[in-house]
């Protein structure tokens, strides 16, 4: 199979599974995603930081957030224009949506998943931040975030963020100037 041009500045290959707490399979399929990526462009991987000891209503907070560390120091050192994810659950996504809102400030985000990814330490039924990503990046952020990441997406309406299917609309109308 010919390879193709790099379409992306840079692969990150982000293995985390700790947003979700699956350890047995995430990080396996996360590795396969991120062979299939590298085809793409160059590769950088962020190191796992094993199981990590939960903190202000996070489990496995601590990895997590070594983890994001991390991935903003790749992310700075190849400060890429486009970036391909290759992760292990969704919380991967604020250290590159966060990097490429610094970069592109009018950069706007469509968030499809089967859930609306948006709870919070304080809401979360489960205290997995693989269901927190989306409030984290509107700047609702665990306090050990603030200040690492922008928080510019807070939406004027708070409930409105609550409503996925509203908020998805809105963004859409915007992304295609309607």
């Amino acid at each position: 199979m010919p390879t193709p041009a790099a379409d992306f500045d840079l692969v990150l290959a982000y293995p985390q599974w700790q947003g979700s707490g699956r350890a047995r399979r995430l990080p396996r399929g996360a590795a396969a995603a991120a062979r299939v990526c590298a085809r793409y462009g160059p590769t950088a991987a962020v190191p796992l930081s094993g199981e990590g000891a939960p903190h202000g209503g996070v489990n496995r907070w601590t990895a997590i957030l070594d983890q994001f560390r991390a991935a903003q120091a790749i992310l700075s050192a190849h400060d890429p224009r486009r970036v391909l994810a290759a992760g292990g659950d969704c919380a991967c996504d604020v250290a590159v949506i966060d990097h490429l809102r610094r970069r592109h400030p009018d950069l706007t985000v469509v968030w499809i998943d089967a859930h609306l990814d948006a709870n919070t330490p304080q809401t979360s039924p489960s205290g997995n931040f693989h269901g927190m990503p989306v409030a984290t990046l509107m700047g609702q952020a665990p306090p050990d975030l603030v200040g690492l990441t922008l928080t510019e997406f807070a939406p004027a309406d708070e409930a409105a963020a609550r409503d996925g299917a509203a908020v998805l609309a809105r963004i859409c109308d915007a992304a295609l100037g309607r």
